[in-house]
């Protein structure tokens, strides 16, 4: 029964990844189409809504640039850092004659 919560709650939270990263890539795509659609409008002043919401789509795809930038660093790091764990356990790994198979008779 355990087992079975266990499976549910994967495939719940692989669901809710799936729907966030498509989330996240639709506001993407729509405020650039938001950008592009509305680039040359009949600006009527200071205060046009138009503008407000192209400088609003602008700061909101900065924002998930960066997020995304910080996020790819810190993968390639990990990524790094657990390709080096090979060569550092031979680093400190201790040199007996066991560890070289020598067979000790009397």
């Amino acid at each position: 029964m355990r087992n079975l919560h266990n499976q549910n709650r994967k495939v719940y939270n692989k669901a809710v990844s799936i729907f966030l990263i498509a989330a996240v890539l639709s506001v993407l795509f729509l405020s650039n189409f938001f950008i592009a659609e509305n680039i040359q409008h009949q600006c009527t002043g200071e205060s046009c809504p138009v503008c407000a919401e192209i400088q609003h789509a602008e700061n909101l795809i900065h924002q998930v640039g960066s997020a995304i930038i910080c996020a790819v660093t810190v993968f390639c790091i990990v990524a790094i850092f657990i390709a080096m764990i090979p060569s550092f356990y031979q680093f400190f790994q201790k040199k007996t004659l066991i560890s070289y198979k020598v067979r000790l008779n009397d």
